[in-house]
């Protein structure tokens, strides 16, 4: 498995350079040691021995503690600087000694949350979850099946006993399709304390719905205008979302050989910008021929708008960026580098009149910034919030901008009797708003106080 992803001329001097070091040391390593030395290694090869950036104290003591180890490790990288022409810093050289200094490596397998589908039938669930299972192979989606005959008392008790015995610890998402399974899991979630998440997937209801129309009507059109009429009334945002999906775009993350650094480059990314209707595909190619295939294909059904990578495909009409320039720039510019839609373009109201009216009312404001980066901001808090109402959107487009205006000239914050509770039960929401605020922060020199965020949180949270 690993040599999916790490060459194996690596994967080969790893092995020689472990069991020499359990040999010198008198040591027994365990099998993710290993793994992560491959990885390590492949990773620090691909940016060509780069530094980890140690402290100076960190350096200082693992020379001085662990010098038998350090030696050792010298040695090995001597090796690899010659046969992979790269230069390995010392931080790369003590960090390799920790590896091998561990006498024990505790894996403790972190609680997650779990998944429940709770649906109508005899086996509707069931069958969802064998095919969840089948394909992702993860064993943390579980079934609920509610035949149609049952009392309402004898279900309830049986779904809080299915939840109490799937819980790790981290809260379960119950995917539920019609009902009162989302009371019932409010109810349960208040008397046993495990946090439940719900989300209706209405297959059934509307499988109902069609039914009914296909009794009614004779011609298919008609059946078939109404229900898409129900549809798009009802679920405006899931039609919002697929419509943008018809042409996504693309980045592709590349790198020679295995996707350790195609993928890590993924990662980076998607961990730093609010992608919708933009997909980042990793790959690990060094034959310039196939990726051109690879490329094509890919082209034909989506819009490639950059390549981030080690090293340049030079493919006609398609910008390279190197991965070191992703690096360097901050976080928050990341869009523009990759060429990334406008925020503006992706966002689901339409705010000129806004503008139009906050020009009219706070005077000597920057709007030219505003545009460029509240948008940005706002996609992120409906990321972080998952999801807002369009009104809920524009309250808090006129709630930051109009915040921002006010601290900028230097007027008190608008007191929230509520702060303190606001921001204890939503931990999460409040760090994650601190951390997107930062950026209008320093664009516009100005700081928001607990006050201002516990009013955003009210405005998400409508509370």
């Amino acid at each position: 498995m690993i040599s999916k992803i790490v060459d194996s001329k690596i994967i080969k001097h790893v092995e020689t350079f472990l069991n020499d070091a359990s040999k010198r040391f008198d040591r027994i390593y365990t099998n993710s040691v290993f793994y992560a030395l491959c990885m390590h290694l492949s990773a620090m090869l691909e940016r060509k021995g780069g530094s980890q950036k140690l402290s100076n104290e960190q350096i200082v003591t693992t020379i001085k503690e662990h010098n038998e180890e350090y030696i050792f490790c010298s040695k090995f990288t001597s090796m690899l600087e010659k046969e992979f022409h790269v230069q390995i810093s010392i931080d790369e050289v003590v960090f390799l000694s920790m590896f091998i200094t561990k006498e024990k490596i505790i894996e403790k397998e972190e609680a997650k949350p779990v998944v429940l589908v709770a649906m109508h039938g005899n086996s509707t669930a069931s069958s969802i979850v064998e095919v969840a299972n089948a394909l992702v192979g993860d064993d943390n989606i579980y079934s609920f099946d509610l035949a149609l005959d049952k009392d309402m008392q004898e279900m309830y008790e049986e779904l809080s006993q299915t939840i109490l015995e799937i819980h790790q610890g981290q809260g379960v998402l119950m995917l539920y399709d019609m009902g009162s399974l989302k009371t019932m899991a409010e109810m349960i979630s208040n008397e046993t304390g495990i946090q439940i998440k719900t989300f209706c997937i209405p297959a059934t209801l509307i499988a109902l719905d069609c039914s009914r129309k296909a009794s009614c009507h004779s011609s298919l059109d008609e059946i078939y205008d109404e229900v898409m009429s129900s549809y798009l009334a009802i679920y405006p945002k899931i039609a919002q979302s697929y419509q943008k999906q018809k042409k996504p775009q693309v980045i592709i993350s590349l790198c020679m050989t295995g996707e350790g650094a195609a993928i890590q480059i993924k990662n980076y990314i998607e961990q730093h910008i609010y992608l919708e209707n933009t997909e980042i595909i990793p790959l690990a190619i060094s034959d310039h021929e196939y990726l051109l295939k690879k490329v094509n294909q890919i082209q034909k059904n989506q819009k490639i708008v950059c390549v981030v990578g080690a090293y340049d495909p030079k493919l006609y009409g398609i910008p390279y960026i190197p991965v070191s320039k992703l690096f360097d720039v901050s976080p928050d510019k990341l869009d523009i580098l990759l060429s990334l839609s406008t925020a503006e373009s992706v966002m689901s109201v339409n705010y000129d009149a806004i503008y139009e009216y906050l020009q009219e009312q706070l005077e000597n404001f920057d709007f030219k910034l505003l545009k460029e980066v509240l948008p940005k901001v706002i996609l992120r808090i409906r990321k972080a919030a998952h999801g807002l109402s369009s009104d809920q959107e524009v309250g808090l487009f006129m709630h930051i901008a109009c915040s921002v205006y006010r601290l900028q000239n230097e007027e008190d914050a608008v007191r929230n009797i509520n702060t303190k509770q606001l921001i204890m039960k939503n931990k999460r929401l409040y760090n994650d708003l601190c951390e997107i605020l930062h950026v209008l922060e320093d664009e516009f020199y100005v700081t928001f106080n607990d006050d201002e965020i516990a009013n955003i949180i009210q405005i998400i949270k409508q509370c």
